[in-house]
């Protein structure tokens, strides 16, 4: 019996049977391994079933060796990617690769700069530091000006925007002039800044506020602003009431924040003096102030009233 007759070579199998075969692989590995063999391999690898959605984070995860890393993704973003770009609905790449893919003629960009309409980042390690949040800024910039389609999402026809963020500064760089035809911005924090980031470097964090606050721009057409944050924040007279002072023509107005570590209370009187008589056009603000370890001399209990005939003041509560 001639052992060679037992052998059968993969060309020679049914694209049914390939299909089976390569299902059960990782479709990376099938387009790395198939793409560029013979005719037939490269249709039934670059069918739509192994192309829909890639997962590049597996090159890192099994190379540990940078140039044949580099090398791996070279060959799929020159020879791999222009043949099968058309079908790509979810890419998922590592932080590692980003700086090597968003360069301007990087032939991912030029793949898929006006093709991707949507884009999920995913930072599952903390921030340690101001320079590490400067990084991450800087690679959301080059994401938003090499991938034209996302830039739909901060169009300037957008008049009515509700959103949840992480910081403050995260919505002072939605306020920068992008945004100018906005009539009504409802604003979720979870804090103003980070905890852990202002206990490490406090004067980095306030720094880079202060940037970004001068930075904002006049909203001539904004109406109704709200801004709900979660955890108590010291910098109600540093940050929030120098941008509420910006939205000269603002005529709602909706605040629910817990304040720390001061020494007098919020009371009408505060208000007027921090913001509102900038904003001659305000009618309601509703208002849920909550103010935490106040230290007044000793004194803890504070009378609290708001008396203007002119404007419409709802407290949600009012604690001390």
């Amino acid at each position: 019996m001639n052992m060679d007759n037992s052998f059968v070579n993969i060309v020679d199998l049914s694209n049914e049977m390939l299909f089976y075969i390569f299902k059960k692989l990782n479709n990376f590995d099938v387009l790395y391994s198939m793409v560029g063999v013979n005719e037939k391999l490269d249709n039934v690898a670059c069918d739509r079933t192994f192309t829909q959605s890639i997962d590049l984070t597996s090159i890192s995860s099994n190379e540990k060796d940078n140039s044949k890393t580099n090398a791996i993704l070279d060959r799929f973003c020159l020879h791999i990617l222009p043949r099968i770009h058309d079908n790509i609905e979810c890419l998922t790449v590592d932080a590692c690769f980003l700086k090597r893919i968003l360069y301007e003629d990087c032939p991912f960009i030029l793949n898929f700069r006006y093709q991707i309409s949507e884009l999920i980042i995913t930072i599952d390690y903390e921030v340690l530091n101001v320079s590490m949040l400067n990084l991450l800024i800087d690679i959301y910039h080059r994401i938003f000006l090499l991938l034209s389609n996302l830039n739909t999402c901060l169009s300037s026809s957008i008049t009515n925007l509700r959103i949840k963020l992480h910081n403050f500064d995260d919505c002072l760089c939605l306020l920068d002039g992008r945004l100018n035809q906005l009539h009504t911005f409802i604003v979720k924090l979870e804090y103003i800044h980070d905890p852990s980031l202002l206990r490490r470097t406090p004067s980095e964090i306030i720094h880079n506020s202060s940037i970004l606050l001068n930075n904002t721009k006049n909203l001539v057409k904004l109406k109704c602003f709200s801004l709900f944050v979660y955890l108590a924040t010291s910098e109600f007279d540093n940050l929030v009431a120098p941008l509420l002072r910006r939205m000269l023509h603002l005529e709602k107005l909706t605040l629910s924040l817990r304040l720390s570590q001061r020494t007098s209370f919020i009371d009408g009187t505060h208000l007027e003096n921090s913001f509102l008589r900038q904003l001659s056009n305000l009618h309601t603000l509703i208002f849920d102030i909550v103010t935490e370890h106040v230290n007044i001399n000793g004194q803890t209990d504070i009378d609290y009233t708001i008396d203007f005939s002119d404007k419409e003041f709802i407290p949600l509560y009012y604690t001390t």
